[in-house]
């Protein structure tokens, strides 16, 4: 269900018990801050997805401020994109899953199963949580990094399955 006064959707997941998912694309964790704190301090909101954090890996101590109440698993898409040379555009990539402390009780361990620069995949009892960054598919080399990305979740999901 999308928020006409907010840029984040709210999606109500399960129904025993309630699990509620915001997924928030920050456009950079200086634009988007003031808004996953609004999310965050959300009493109803079981986990948050974000998107384009565009934190390097010593940046991402910004998201320690959510730790009171979220176990917090993502990487940064910084890292490689800065160390091919100068910054041109925007860094695709940079996700992440917040995932409320609370939630250990009722459902069961929390796990990170995966991070990558554009996906992360975290256990929450016997719930999967998968964000994924999706690239925009404009020539056949994005086309080929679309199918990685799903062979790389397909084979985590293969091995849970096995492990199952």
């Amino acid at each position: 269900m999308a928020n006409d006064n907010n840029n984040y959707n709210k999606l109500n997941v399960s129904s025993k018990p309630n699990f509620n998912l915001a997924t928030f694309n920050l456009n950079g964790f200086n634009q988007g801050i003031l808004m996953l704190k609004k999310i965050c301090l959300d009493t109803n909101i079981s986990a948050v997805f974000t998107q384009e954090s565009w934190l390097t890996s010593d940046q991402l101590c910004h998201f320690d401020v959510f730790k009171t109440d979220f176990y917090v698993f993502g990487i940064s898409a910084m890292d490689s994109t800065l160390g091919q040379g100068v910054l041109r555009g925007r860094p695709k990539g940079g996700v992440s899953i917040f995932v409320n402390k609370s939630l250990e009780k009722s459902l069961g361990c929390i796990n990170c199963i995966s991070c990558a620069e554009k996906y992360v995949i975290v256990s929450v009892g016997q719930l999967l949580l998968i964000n994924v960054y999706l690239p925009s598919v404009r020539s056949a080399e994005d086309m080929d990094e679309l199918r990685l990305i799903f062979h790389e979740i397909e084979t985590f999901m293969l091995m849970l399955i096995i492990i199952m």
